[in-house]
């Protein structure tokens, strides 16, 4: 009998799912419930039928489980509880205590919910989700697997923020990144491809998308990552600021009067592409600077100067790069990126074939050329297959 396993992704709105078949790797169907708790939600559902479609009031996650089952019942493919190996949890937020997947119950779940103060945006939104899948699926093994595990393994240099020690212990301050579920898997799938032991080499994962975030990873261990306390810090991003001199919030406090929630939507909302030019959308900043505009050309330079300043201190970190894999959506499709980012690295092995680095890539692809030292790769990710790989490994100590 086919393994099966149902990853949830519980949002503050919305709840993402994905059946998967572990063996084969497969995704029967996937779907999104969406504006949770909004005058009118709306559910998408693709499987065996195609593509449905519906809308209707959502008040709460519990609703929006209903009509998950509701869709898997009438569209395809039948869910039976009793043959559903897993559900699988994406969390976001792991802190320092979790290190891998855990199985969910009260304590667990209790623990997640306690760490909300370092993710307000997503923590309370999974507990919800766990909730309520746990009361659709009562005698099935729940799953919580955390985008901060594997930056758990981190050395302490590289998590530790130079701080006043005893202030940072008593409020859990230190770097837990995120995107570790991509992070992982993208990292042992590079190893596979190119036919290496994950323990023998070093890679440098470039997870590039409205979010985004770099890893250095060593030996399959997680050496160091760009996000931080929270995603703000790091990598440019779509409305994100990535790194900044943290005197600037002084100073806009000072001079501008800024709240702490003003300068919390300034550096997570209106920064980035979207505050540098006005969009976040990177076909539309290509668009412009080819028509010429000045500004979204900085800013576009400003974006492939921080990618590169992390590819070259991750490179300085590891001693040697064996391979660097992008992922994520504008990782995977945006092929001018690519290029920019890594331009003028020749010097440290690094190089990108021009035709084969050519459009976007739906299947792993080397993009240096055959004599590179460092072998480039772009690596469609797929957190909810790890996600489903993590939960059968826990459950059946693989």
């Amino acid at each position: 009998m086919s393994t099966h396993v149902l990853v949830v992704n519980s949002g503050s709105s919305s709840i993402k799912y994905q059946l998967i078949d572990v063996d084969t790797s497969e995704s029967l169907a996937s779907g999104i419930i969406e504006r949770i708790g909004l005058e009118m939600g709306k559910a998408k559902h693709e499987g065996p039928d195609g593509t449905t479609t519906l809308e209707r009031e959502i008040p709460d996650h519990t609703a929006g489980m209903a009509i998950m089952m509701a869709l898997f019942d009438e569209h395809g493919p039948e869910i039976d509880p009793e043959h559903l190996t897993a559900v699988g949890h994406r969390i976001v937020q792991g802190g320092a205590v979790f290190s891998g997947p855990a199985i969910v119950d009260d304590d667990i779940q209790q623990k997640i919910a306690d760490l909300s103060p370092l993710a307000p945006l997503h923590n309370p939104a999974h507990v919800a989700g766990i909730v309520a899948a746990r009361a659709t699926f009562d005698q099935v093994p729940h799953v919580a697997v955390f985008d901060t595990s594997f930056h758990q393994g981190m050395p302490a240099e590289s998590y530790t923020y130079a701080i006043d020690r005893d202030i940072a212990a008593q409020y859990q301050i230190r770097r837990y990144g995120a995107h570790g579920t991509s992070h992982l898997y993208v990292s042992r799938t590079t190893a596979e491809y190119l036919g290496r032991d994950v323990s023998e080499i070093n890679t440098i994962v470039l997870h590039l998308g409205n979010g985004a975030s770099a890893s250095a990873v060593r030996g399959g261990v997680c050496f160091d990552t760009s996000m931080g306390l929270t995603p703000l810090a790091g990598l440019v991003m779509g409305s994100r600021s990535g790194d900044i001199d943290p005197a600037v919030l002084f100073h806009l406090q000072r001079v501008a009067g800024m709240s702490t929630d003003d300068l919390d939507d300034l550096l997570n909302r209106r920064s980035g592409m979207l505050g540098m030019c006005g969009m976040s959308d990177m076909r539309d900043v290509h668009d412009a600077v080819a028509a010429g505009d000045e500004a979204t050309r900085t800013a576009l330079e400003v974006y492939y100067h921080r990618i590169k300043g992390y590819v070259g201190n991750y490179y300085a970190q590891l001693g040697h790069v064996d391979a660097i894999a992008f992922t994520a959506g504008i990782g995977e499709n945006d092929d001018i990126v690519r290029r920019s980012c890594l331009a003028g690295l020749g010097e440290l092995g690094i190089s990108v074939d021009p035709e084969r680095n050519t459009g976007r890539k739906k299947q792993i692809t080397v993009i240096s050329p055959d004599d590179s030292p460092v072998t480039v790769l772009v690596v469609p990710t797929n957190e909810e297959l790890e996600i489903a790989r993590q939960a059968v490994e826990l459950l059946t100590g693989a």
